[in-house]
C-alpha cells in the first residue's frame, strides 16, 4: 500500500495529521499494514465528521472509519499537534517515530507487539549490516581509495584555482572547520569517520581534539593505524545513534556525507544534541532532494535504488524543506540550512565524465543499476543542475 498516495486522497491540510500505530513499519518496509491509522487536528476531525463516515472506537475514543482509514483526534491522550513535534517524515508523510512506536509496543506487550519489536530489532541490525556490506564492496573500496584518496565525500571547489579531486576532498574539510567554528582546543566528534581523513586533518591543521566513530571495522583499523603517535585523535567502532559518550561532551559534532545513512534522522540529531555542550554546533554536510513526485520517473527510480543499495534511507526522504520543518520542533537555539551545491558541482561533473563510458557499457548488458556509486555519478550532475538534488550545509546550535 502506498501511504502517501492514499492519504493524498483525503486532501488533508499539511501539518493537520500524523500516521500512528504500525504505519511506520510499512513505510520502512519492516512489514505490511492493512490499514492506516491517523490522528488529526480538531479542525480536520470536524471536517471528516461532516463527510458522514462510520464511527468506531480506539479504546474509549470515537474514531471515523472508511476503507483502510481509522481517523481520530487523540492518541493515548496526545493531540496531533503534540505528536507532530516528534514526527518522522518519510516521503513527505509524518509518522509516529520508530522509537515511539517501539516504546509503545513494549508498554502494551501484546503478542503481536512482541513480534513487531523483534521485527524492529531485526530491521535495525539489518540496516547496520547493509551499511557494512556497502562499504565492504570491492567497488566501494576501490572507488573511495583510488578516486578520492580514502575520503568518503565529494570535494569543495569554491575559492578559485584548479583542484584535483583529492585536494578538493581536503578543501571541504577546511570549509567544514570554518562553517562549524572549529578552533584550537575544540572537542569534536566525527560521526561516520571512515578512514579518519577528516579527523586527522582537523587535529593537525586546526588543533582540535577529535573522536571518530564508524560502523566499518576495516575503516576504523585504517584510521587507528594512521593516528599512531597523534594523541589528539581517537577512533572506535560505534553507531552514531547510540554514542558511547557522556552528555555535554563535545563542542562540535559533524557528519560529512554520512547523515543520509540514518533511518531516523530526528533520533540521530537528538543523540548528537545529547553529547553536545550547551552552545555547541552540529554540522551536517549532505544531500537533500526535491519531492520524488516532481522528478522524471527515471530519476526518482534511480534515487530510490541508490538509497536502497547504499543503505541511505535519507537520500530519498530528506527533502529540501526537511530541516526547516524538523529543527524548530527540537527547540534548538538556532539553525541555518545553506544550499552549497555550487561548491561541489564541478566535482560531481568530473564524476559524471568518469562514469560515462563504464555506465553506458554496462547499460548495453542492462547491468548499469548493479553499481550504485556509478549510477550516482551518472545522475548526480544533471540532477544538481536542475535542483532535484542539492548539496546542503546544515548548522544547528544547541
Amino acid at each position: 500500500m502506498n501511504f502517501r498516495q492514499r492519504i493524498a486522497e483525503l486532501e488533508l491540510p499539511e501539518d493537520s495529521y500524523i500516521v500512528v500505530g504500525s504505519g511506520i513499519l510499512a513505510a520502512l518496509g519492516i512489514r505490511e499494514s492493512r490499514d492506516i491509522d491517523l490522528v488529526v487536528t480538531d479542525e480536520a476531525y470536524k471536517s471528516i465528521e461532516k463527510l458522514g463516515w462510520e464511527q468506531g472506537l480506539w479504546g474509549d475514543d470515537i474514531v471515523f472509519q472508511r476503507d483502510v482509514f481509522d481517523i481520530g483526534n487523540d492518541w493515548y491522550g496526545k493531540s496531533a499537534t503534540h505528536l507532530l513535534k516528534h514526527a518522522q517524515i518519510i516521503e513527505g508523510v509524518p509518522y509516529l517515530s520508530l522509537d515511539d512506536v517501539y516504546e509503545w509496543k513494549k508498554q502494551r506487550g501484546q503478542e503481536k507487539d512482541i513480534r513487531d519489536i523483534a521485527l524492529i530489532d531485526d530491521y535495525r541490525q539489518m540496516s547496520r549490516e547493509k551499511t557494512l556490506k556497502y562499504y565492504e564492496r570491492l567497488s566501494s573500496r576501490l572507488g573511495y581509495q583510488f578516486v578520492l584518496g580514502g575520503h568518503r565525500h565529494f570535494g569543495w571547489y569554491k575559492g578559485g584555482g584548479h583542484k584535483t579531486m583529492i585536494k578538493a576532498a581536503e578543501a571541504i574539510i577546511d570549509h567544514l572547520a570554518e562553517f562549524s567554528g572549529i578552533v584550537p582546543g575544540s572537542n569534536v566528534l566525527d560521526a561516520g569517520c571512515g578512514q579518519g581523513r577528516s579527523a586527522l586533518q582537523l587535529a593537525k591543521k586546526y588543533g582540535a581534539t577529535v573522536s571518530g566513530v564508524d560502523l566499518v571495522p576495516r575503516s576504523i583499523s585504517f584510521a587507528q593505524r594512521a593516528a599512531i603517535g597523534n594523541k589528539n585523535v581517537n577512533f572506535q567502532i560505534a553507531d552514531y545513534n547510540t554514542l558511547p559518550f557522556k552528555d555535554n561532551s563535545f563542542d562540535v559534532v559533524f557528519a560529512l556525507e554520512t547523515f543520509t545513512h540514518s533511518s531516523d534522522p530526528e533520533r540521530t540529531i537528538r543523540e548528537f544534541l545529547r553529547v553536545l555542550k550547551p552552545g555547541g554546533r552540529i554540522a551536517i554536510f549532505d544531500y537533500s532532494i526535491a519531492p520524488l513526485a516532481s522528478m522524471p520517473r527515471e530519476l526518482s527510480d534511480a534515487i530510490h535504488l541508490i538509497a536502497k543499495e547504499t543503505d541511505c534511507p535519507g537520500f530519498d526522504t530528506i527533502t529540501h524543506d526537511y530541516y526547516g520543518k524538523l529543527l524548530p520542533k527540537l527547540k534548538v537555539s538556532s539553525f541555518e540550512v545553506i544550499n552549497a551545491t555550487e561548491g561541489v558541482l564541478p566535482g560531481i561533473k568530473n564524476m559524471y565524465r568518469l562514469s560515462w563510458v563504464p555506465y553506458h557499457l554496462l547499460k548495453i548488458f542492462k547491468h548499469q543499476n548493479d553499481h550504485p556509486n556509478l549510477l550516482m555519478a551518472h545522475i548526480g550532475w544533471q540532477a544538481g543542475v536542475r535542483d532535484y538534488i542539492r548539496y546542503i550545509n546544515v548548522k544547528i546550535v544547541k
